[in-house]
């Protein structure tokens, strides 16, 4: 009788024990981040600051792996000759731009300023200025472009700032032959507002379906334009001082149908002098020195697809 009991005790106990992981797995169920819906990201470095950077490079601290294994954490290499500074990496054999893939939803994203150590050469030893610590939500299936651009400083003697434009790469767009779209991005630091006209076809400047009042930070949305309006294979664009009206960037993007580009407009109009570092000490600190950027306001394309 007293085993039968002690039995029937044990029986409800390894039962009770069950029913408990059961509840317990049940709470815990793992939660895919976004779903299980991808998102690409492409990083570039768009800073004539980082280019005048003779040691370290940029650590990209993301609070997520990449999704499906895509390779290292982000890094552009500040020391290579020609420097690194896209991720990742984009080679000429490959037609069009390569992403990072991740889950969607709200990320973190730090960008470090990271020096080699003195010893094994190697980057990351030591994180040695926080650049930029911000919190992105991105857009699923689209993929987007995450510049790093060069900020304002208030003094000369300023360590440089700089800023995150995100672009996204709108594959949900749908263009036919005939067409062709852009988006003008303003990321220069020192430049102030923006607007802009294009060539017609006939030789005549239109402002229509372009940005009068584009400030440094901003992107406009995807404009479209008719391959037939382009003049020898180009849609001329010209670049002006919203405040005066003169003309800063005569420049242009291919009318290549079912295309789309970024155009961004970065450099500085006026002479610059930064700290930046030049060398790391022995005892591990860095020294700055006062490096001069000359102006250098420009217009570059970028073919996103």
């Amino acid at each position: 009788m007293i085993k039968n009991r002690k039995r029937a005790r044990y029986m409800v106990s390894v039962a009770c024990l069950l029913l408990a992981i059961t509840a317990c797995k049940k709470d815990i169920d793992a939660v895919i981040p976004g779903n299980g819906e991808a998102l690409k990201i492409n990083y570039i470095a768009n800073s004539d600051v980082l280019r005048h950077y003779k040691i370290g490079g940029i650590g990209i601290f993301v609070d997520t792996i990449p999704h499906l294994n895509t390779g290292n954490f982000p890094f552009f290499d500040l020391t290579s000759a020609p420097q690194k500074l896209e991720y990742p990496n984009f080679f000429s054999t490959v037609s069009g731009l390569l992403y990072a893939n991740y889950l969607s939803g709200q990320h973190r994203f730090k960008y470090n300023y990271m020096i080699p150590d003195s010893l094994s050469g190697s980057f990351g030893s030591k994180p040695d200025k926080m650049l930029i610590d911000t919190a992105l939500i991105l857009e699923k299936d689209a993929g987007s472009l995450l510049y790093l651009i060069d900020g304002p400083i208030a003094t000369e003697n300023d360590t440089p700032t700089f800023k995150i434009m995100v672009i996204p790469a709108n594959r949900a767009l749908k263009l036919d032959s005939t067409q062709v779209a852009i988006t003008i991005s303003h990321q220069s630091p020192d430049t102030e507002k923006i607007s802009c006209s294009r060539i017609t076809s006939n030789g005549e400047l239109s402002r229509e379906n372009l940005p009068q009042d584009l400030a440094y930070g901003q992107s406009t949305p995807y404009l479209i334009f008719a391959v037939k309006d382009a003049s020898n294979g180009i849609l001329g664009l010209r670049i002006y001082s919203k405040s005066n009206g003169k003309e800063l960037i005569n420049t242009g993007i291919p009318a290549n149908g079912e295309h789309a580009y970024v155009l961004a407009i970065s450099g500085f109009q006026n002479e610059q002098h930064r700290l930046l570092p030049l060398k790391l000490n022995s005892d591990h600190t860095v020294q700055y020195d006062k490096a001069t950027i000359f102006p250098n306001l420009r217009a570059s394309t970028r073919q996103i697809w």
